[in-house]
């Protein structure tokens, strides 16, 4: 579409797509706009509750989500998130150890990656925000959550562009039943934070979230509640996502897997490979972070409706410098568009490519301003160092303990093709032939 009408197409009676970079300080920046309706058509809070509970996602008002935003910030500080480095680093391990005995299971032809990774990023998300209630790589998925998000998100993802539709979607039983088990499922993981004794309370996330904040301690259960959901869907969904399309690229592409494998080894030559790895080291391997730039870039976990739209009352806004665009629309920046525009990411621009975040070559466009897959000002993913870290840690643990290749007689094709956009991506299976390292 962008490439047929340019970077500014009215998509709808009241909103524009916009891929301008230039524009992105004026929509997104401190300066910028505040949510657009579409959030409130996610909210997982019903209408008349909203007031109490106001969702830090869903919030269109700036002070309030400034006021919500205070307590994630806290949590997602450096030493915070220094103090979460222990918390992934055994889960990882536990992931690694439960691969291995699966492999040598006689009966095991293939591994579904991505149902594992889907679990360890799950694991992570109940140890970081709720003291490790749950363990789905010990347990698996046996009250089937796993399913009961992927459908509940469905709701939402078509309410979101009619939002007055949520509220009849909410009664129906066979569209309303997933995200209310969704939601009663956070709750009751929240409920058993609260519950745990003091000695076994630590500084997880849980603890910036209600316990340092006196306001949320005083009225605790709708602060559960949304954060809860939050930080399972926004800590789980995306990390598995990113981590499998890392993954595909390099058994997609080899001759990448190879090279990083060879960075690592090269960084971590103890010939013992459960040694463990030094987390804080890991910003310093130029190709693994290339690597996982070009995943992020190619196939952002959050690939659009990050929509945004001027104050009430306002009148418009003005988009950029000099510019006439002044209007009272709703602005969506679709970032799967923006990371493979030409005119930010070239050449290759729809190619993995690690070396275009390392190469010194001037031909080559790399413009970082326009690569947003954690969104940029105030309303960006608070969790980011978080997640950095978790797909640094995971993918180089990964390769340095496995040797993998596709499934035989699986088509690399269907992984792509099995991606929906649903405001969270949606995935199917990513199977795999697994074999442990020696070591």
């Amino acid at each position: 579409m962008h490439d047929a009408y340019g970077p500014i197409v009215r998509i709808g009676p009241n909103e524009i797509s916009v891929t301008e970079v230039d524009m992105l300080p004026n929509i997104l920046g401190t300066s910028g706009m505040p949510k657009g309706p579409m959030w409130e058509g996610r909210s997982s809070v019903p209408s008349k509750k909203r007031k109490l509970n106001d969702h830090l996602t869903s919030t269109r008002d700036l002070r309030r989500h400034a006021q919500l935003r205070r307590p994630w910030n806290a949590a997602f500080k450096p030493a915070a998130v220094a103090n979460y480095a222990e918390f992934l680093v055994a889960r990882s391990e536990q992931f690694v150890t439960k691969l291995k005995e699966v492999l040598r299971s006689p009966d095991t032809q293939r591994v579904d990656i991505a149902l594992w990774v889907n679990y360890l990023a799950f694991d992570v998300v109940g140890d970081l925000a709720f003291g490790g209630v749950y363990s789905f790589l010990a347990d698996g998925d046996r009250d089937d959550i796993l399913k009961t998000i992927r459908r509940g998100i469905f709701p939402p993802s078509v309410s979101q562009h009619v939002p007055w539709l949520q509220e009849i979607m909410r009664q129906l039983p066979f569209l309303g039943k997933d995200t209310r088990r969704f939601g009663e499922f956070g709750l009751e993981q929240g409920k058993k934070r609260a519950a745990l004794s003091d000695a076994l309370k630590r500084k997880d996330l849980f603890h910036y979230l209600i316990e340092d904040d006196p306001n949320a301690m005083a009225n605790p259960i709708p602060v559960i509640t949304s954060n809860a959901l939050l930080a399972i869907v926004a800590g789980s969904d995306t990390s598995t996502s990113a981590l499998c399309n890392i993954v595909y690229y390099l058994l997609k592409n080899p001759e990448y897997l190879i090279r990083l494998r060879n960075e690592i080894d090269d960084a971590y030559p103890s010939p013992v490979l459960n040694e463990a790895i030094d987390v804080n080291s890991l910003g310093a391997l130029p190709f693994l972070n290339g690597v996982i730039n070009e995943a992020l870039r190619l196939q952002p976990p959050i690939a659009s409706s990050l929509q945004r739209a001027p104050a009430f009352g306002s009148g418009g806004k003005l988009l950029a410098p000099g510019s006439s665009l002044e209007v009272p629309l709703f602005k969506s920046r679709p970032m799967y568009i923006f990371h493979r525009d030409p005119r930010y990411f070239s050449p290759r621009p729809d190619e993995f490519w690690p070396d275009r975040w390392i190469s010194k070559d001037p031909s080559v466009v790399l413009n970082r301003a326009a690569f947003i897959p954690f969104s940029v000002g105030p309303a960006n993913c608070p969790g980011k160092p978080l997640a950095i870290m978790e797909l640094r840690y995971i993918t180089c643990l990964v390769v340095r303990t496995f040797d993998m290749s596709f499934a035989d007689g699986y088509d690399p094709a269907h992984w792509e093709e099995g991606l929906f956009d649903h405001f969270v991506m949606l995935k199917g299976e990513l199977p795999l032939k697994l074999r442990a390292r020696a070591g």
